[in-house]
């Protein structure tokens, strides 16, 4: 019996495999390749260019986080007032309806 490789799935794995590395490499190849013509075109003035660039979106980045960590602070302050709240104003028939949610769709609360 004549073994087709063509057809044979490890070896359609395997070039898949070989031509993803290829790519990668060729990639990497043609980074450092532009890297360097940018780098020998225009030398320092670019590279302080995106080193301004980077620590600008650095800062932008740690105050958007730190914008979302207060929001967060401050959202979790509130969702503890609100169920201290809820716990200290329903009322047993109240406390009723939110056990049956099917209820309170149908109340005007």
């Amino acid at each position: 019996m004549i073994h087709n490789m063509a057809n044979d799935p490890l070896n359609h794995l395997a070039r898949l495999v070989y031509d993803k590395g290829l790519t990668t490499k060729l990639k990497e190849q043609l980074k450092i390749q532009i890297e360097a013509e940018i780098k020998a075109r225009y030398g320092y003035k670019f590279q302080l260019r995106l080193t301004v660039k980077n620590e600008k979106m650095e800062k932008r980045i740690n105050y958007l986080v730190e914008a979302n960590n207060e929001l967060m602070k401050e959202l979790e302050q509130w969702e503890r007032v609100g169920t201290r709240l809820e716990k200290a104003t329903l009322s047993p028939e109240e406390e009723q309806i939110v056990r049956m949610p099917w209820l309170k769709e149908h109340t005007n609360g």
